[in-house]
């Protein structure tokens, strides 16, 4: 899933003799620790780049959640994340900055026609079976079995062998195999089309790194039932312990924006790590675009053409689920993997920017959405 970066107004005739001097050796340390390649971004991209990492870091030092004693490590992250992010759009075709061509005034969507909710069906793509993706595969498939709710579940093994004893050991699991990767998107479309012309009313989408829990998924259903909005995400926090982890929890990295600039109950967008959907989406043709082939954008993406078409989105906020991001503690196993990561997310950006192109500037009315603020 994705992490969009706030991007934020600069001035174009802004120079590095503008920024102060020990900011530019700030980014340039924190660079040759971490990611030594992207030092030679710090030019590429311009000064531009430069500025406006700073008034992004300059946001992010505001927070009051950001203590002195993680706010280098903080910074530091950011720094790395933030250069990952836009060599992997510029890698993809995009340029920096990133500039609408057009405006779009988005509405709130509305609530759902429907409210019944009897019917619910789960999709888990599984892309990859290390051993402890499968383990927790196996722990979230036994919750969902034991879920009176859940009718079935649907496992799509995309481009690796099917684990058959899940069908057996689980009577709800079925199992669909595509024999080359598609990507999740074409997973999740393979997905809803059987359970929803099957009759069921709502959809549960799981990433295979999602470690579920019995009273987790009965607050999630009743959070969302309560809403009545189409599509509801709640807040995703990190499995792990390592520092990257609690990073992400508070950035927000799975958690998607809040729709305008304060918190709301309605999102701009969610991640599909964990996101309920009613039918009446599918019903009006909304799918998962085949134009994302990696896990980044592909739920924006979804979002943004739900949003347009006048679906509501809901924060559930009173209910958050664990994610495993493959941290292990090992330094350079975890800094190369958070690099990997938003490399993938900033191309998946590029794509979004290249299908919507007023995305950036809706980015700009939006805000981020933390798992924790401490």
């Amino acid at each position: 899933m994705t992490s969009v970066i706030p991007l934020v107004n600069f001035d174009p005739k802004a120079l590095r003799k503008c920024l102060p001097p020990d900011f530019v050796r700030e980014v340039d340390s924190a660079l040759r620790v971490t990611a030594p390649e992207y030092v030679s971004l710090i030019d590429d991209l311009g000064d531009h780049m430069l500025y406006s990492l700073f008034e992004t870091l300059k946001y992010w030092d505001t927070n009051s959640w950001i203590f002195s004693k993680i706010q280098s490590n903080f910074r530091r992250t950011k720094i790395v994340e933030w250069f990952a992010f836009w060599k992997g759009y510029r890698d993809a075709g995009g340029t920096f900055p990133p500039s609408s061509t057009q405006v779009l005034n988005l509405r709130r969507g509305s609530l759902v026609k429907e409210t019944r909710h009897s019917t619910l069906f789960s999709i888990i793509p599984i892309g990859s079976a290390t051993s402890q993706i499968w383990r927790i595969v196996q722990h979230s498939v036994s919750v969902l079995q034991k879920y009176p709710r859940v009718s079935s579940i649907v496992c799509i093994y995309d481009g690796i062998a099917p684990v058959r004893d899940l069908e057996s050991r689980f009577t709800k699991v079925e199992t669909i195999a595509v024999a080359e990767r598609t990507g999740p998107a074409n997973a999740r479309n393979l997905g809803m089309t059987v359970g929803f012309e099957r009759g069921h009313e709502d959809v549960l989408l799981l990433d295979s790194d999602i470690f579920l829990t019995f009273d987790k998924l009965n607050t999630l259903l009743d959070e969302y039932y309560a809403k009545q909005h189409a599509i509801g995400c709640p807040l995703v926090y990190a499995m792990g312990k390592t520092w990257l982890d609690h990073y992400h929890d508070l950035a927000g990295t799975l958690n998607g924006r809040y729709l305008g600039q304060s918190t709301s109950d309605s999102l701009f967008f969610g991640t599909t790590s964990c996101m309920i959907i009613s039918n009446e989406v599918y019903n009006s043709g909304i799918r998962f675009s085949p134009d994302f082939p990696d896990a980044a954008g592909e739920d924006i993406d979804f979002c943004l053409s739900s949003l347009r078409a006048g679906f509501a989105i809901a924060a559930l906020d009173n209910v958050g689920i664990l994610h495993w991001y493959g941290y292990n503690g090992n330094y350079a196993h975890d800094w190369g993997s958070l690099r990997s990561r938003f490399e993938r997310y900033g191309r998946g950006e590029y794509r979004v920017a290249k299908k919507h192109p007023y995305y950036h500037f809706l980015v700009n009315k939006t805000r981020e959405r933390p798992s924790r603020t401490l």
